[in-house]
């Protein structure tokens, strides 16, 4: 049983590790690429400073399941009727309301991955 366990955890490293040298490329490459940028801004204006240009923020992925700002607005409500409440009760709540009422393994499926989303337990306060 170790070894299985070992060997399941060896490759979750592997697999880490090589993520780890993918991203650390593709931030390279986005790096070769900003200066080629920069040296193009400033033949056209020597005098533009690129270091002083904000980047520009990226939001997360919307959830296909819930719209923006949608889940604070669901914990909020859920925690002005009870002191805890579990994301999978938030996610039961939601589907209830008729949004994504569907087949038993279907509503299964969605209330795990909206659980996800939402994440562990809310309390007030925290």
């Amino acid at each position: 049983m170790p070894e299985i366990a070992i060997n399941a955890l060896r490759e979750k490293r592997a697999e880490l590790a090589g993520l780890i040298i993918h991203h650390q490329r593709e931030i390279e490459r986005l790096r070769i690429d900003l200066s080629h940028l920069d040296a193009v801004l400033k033949l056209f204006d020597p005098e533009i400073r690129p270091d002083k240009i904000l980047p520009k923020y990226r939001r997360p992925e919307r959830s296909e399941y819930l719209g923006h700002g949608e889940i604070r607005r669901r914990c909020r409500e859920a925690l002005r009727d009870r002191e805890v409440i579990t994301a999978e009760e938030i996610a039961l709540a939601t589907m209830r309301d008729g949004r994504l009422m569907l087949s038993d393994e279907m509503a299964r499926s969605r209330r795990s991955a909206m659980a996800g989303e939402l994440g562990g337990n809310w309390q007030k306060g925290k």
